[in-house]
């Protein structure tokens, strides 16, 4: 099979799988190109968030978060995070975990 037949079939497979390896929500892809801003939280006060920091993937953000809780000594569940992913336009354009 020459070149042009493997890629006649990648694609044809990609379509109908509908995995497109350069589209914004491929998984290899994902949060690849954006930096997060860290906020931590305590469940009884949601309202008030204490930014950790900036970082430049959703596994950083698990990990500071978590670095934050433990030096703390706060159990899995006094305590949560949010992870905005920045934008151009916007320093939360969507929350992730």
């Amino acid at each position: 099979m020459n070149i042009t037949g493997m890629i006649f079939c990648y694609l044809v497979i990609a379509w109908f799988v509908c995995w497109w390896p350069f589209n914004e929500n491929s998984s290899w892809l994902k949060n690849s190109h954006y930096a997060y801003v860290v906020y931590f939280y305590l469940p009884h006060n949601k309202e008030e968030n204490l930014h950790l920091g900036i970082v430049n993937d959703l596994q950083s953000c698990n990990a500071l978060a978590l670095d934050f809780a433990n030096s703390k000594r706060l159990s899995t569940s006094e305590w949560g995070y949010v992870c905005c992913k920045i934008t151009s336009t916007s320093n939360c354009a969507a929350k992730e975990r």
